[in-house]
């Protein structure tokens, strides 16, 4: 591994962590769309009801066909508002599901770059231990070499 460039992860994994936060953003204003088409819904559904309510009471009142017609005609118009915004939530229903699917993976890619990053960081700590053993190793042979050699000089020069 010493022969080998380091591969920088910590750039790959800011690109993989701006990538998903982009994919939760995406999420973000789709879900914030749902939440808009669901209040244009809703709204739609009160005045559909207000509108049948208020034909009701007319027809009760016995307003003539020419008074109640354009009641009705409106009523198919808001009808046809309703369809288009629960149409349009489904579709945002799907989008929805579609970018969850992309904030996962984007997920899952930025948790593969974190293990691999952890994994090599890991290597490179155990080869570190490794190398520093080996030099601790190395400084104890090399002062038990002298010690001994240190002992025989002083034997040496002692007995002559």
């Amino acid at each position: 591994m010493a022969g080998r460039r380091k591969f920088n992860y910590q750039t790959l994994l800011r690109v993989r962590k701006r990538q998903e936060e982009q994919e939760a953003h995406k999420l973000a204003q789709i879900q914030n769309g749902i939440r808009a088409a669901r209040k244009q819904r809703d709204e739609i559904t009160a005045l559909q009801r207000e509108l049948l309510d208020t034909v009701g009471q007319a027809t009760k009142e016995r307003f003539g066909a020419g008074v109640i017609q354009p009641y009705y005609q409106y009523e198919r118009h808001v009808a046809q508002r309703h369809l288009d915004a629960d149409s349009r939530l489904n579709k945002l229903r799907a989008d929805e599901a579609a970018q969850r699917g992309e904030l996962e993976t984007a997920m899952k890619r930025r948790k593969a770059v974190e293990k691999l990053k952890q994994r090599r960081d890991e290597q490179a700590y155990a080869e570190w231990l490794k190398d520093e053993q080996q030099r601790a190793d190395e400084l104890a042979l090399s002062r038990a070499a002298r010690a001994s050699m240190e002992r025989r000089e002083g034997r040496g020069g002692s007995g002559e």
